[in-house]
């Protein structure tokens, strides 16, 4: 019948093509999100512990709400707009919390090997009397892997949607990328130049920075990886 599943289509369709083609180009979106993902590590290698950890719940966040719009999206499809919508997605929303916060924990692993990787280098670029920017490195390096690593889209669908709204012009995509890119950079360059904070613990960095490594382990790694590195490139080059 012509009053029934065709209108009931459009109207459940619309909303959901409209949140698919964003205002503005996808290029766009994507260098807002890109600068913002950047801004984001850069706090986080700038402030290891809390800022760290504010922008880990902001990403969670971030999942949840893409796993609570999906889920609305999937319930309007099989059931129409008839009541409770937005009471349902509010009701939903903790549960979506709980599943983001298991796919943390489960990516968990990875995130902690590219830390290990982060101090690594800085170990092998710097010497082992820098473990506080080592460990700040390393924060950054589970937040990139939050950010950009497996499942990470969900934490970036909801800023690209989110700038899709607010910049509905030309004007406002530039203006946007102009402030988002600026604050990248601020935060790549205190991150590379300052020391890190270790707030809320404010001894910690001292501590790191004094703590005593005699350990002939420890105060022989970079030569010890540069050697393993040298043999690594060299059996490869024999197996090839």
């Amino acid at each position: 019948p012509a009053g029934g599943v065709p209108v009931g289509t459009a109207t459940v369709q619309a909303p959901t093509a409209r949140g698919q083609a964003l205002p503005g180009s996808g290029t766009a979106r994507r260098s807002l999100v890109a600068a913002t993902v950047i801004a984001l590590v850069g706090a986080s290698v700038l402030l290891p512990l809390g800022g760290a950890a504010i922008v880990l719940l902001l990403l969670i966040a971030l999942s949840s709400a893409d796993l609570t719009g999906r889920w609305s999206a999937r319930r309007v499809g099989m059931q129409g707009r008839q009541g409770g919508g937005s009471a349902a997605a509010i009701a939903y929303f903790p549960w979506a919390v709980c599943r983001s916060v298991v796919r943390f924990v489960l990516l968990a692993p990875l995130a902690l090997l590219c830390a290990a990787g982060a101090v690594a280098l800085t170990v092998l670029a710097t010497g082992t009397s820098a473990l506080p920017k080592a460990g700040a490195w390393a924060a950054g390096a589970v937040v990139a892997c939050y950010c950009v690593g497996p499942g990470s889209a969900a934490c970036r669908r909801p800023l690209g949607r989110f700038y899709g709204r607010i910049t509905r012009s030309g004007m406002g995509v530039t203006a946007g990328f102009i402030a988002l890119a600026l604050l990248a950079v601020v935060a790549v360059a205190a991150a590379a130049s300052l020391a890190p904070g270790y707030w809320p613990d404010a001894h910690l960095g001292q501590q790191l920075q004094n703590a005593p490594l005699n350990h002939p382990l420890l105060s022989h790694l970079p030569g010890n990886l540069s050697q393993v590195s040298k043999r690594l490139v060299s059996w490869v080059g024999h197996r090839l």
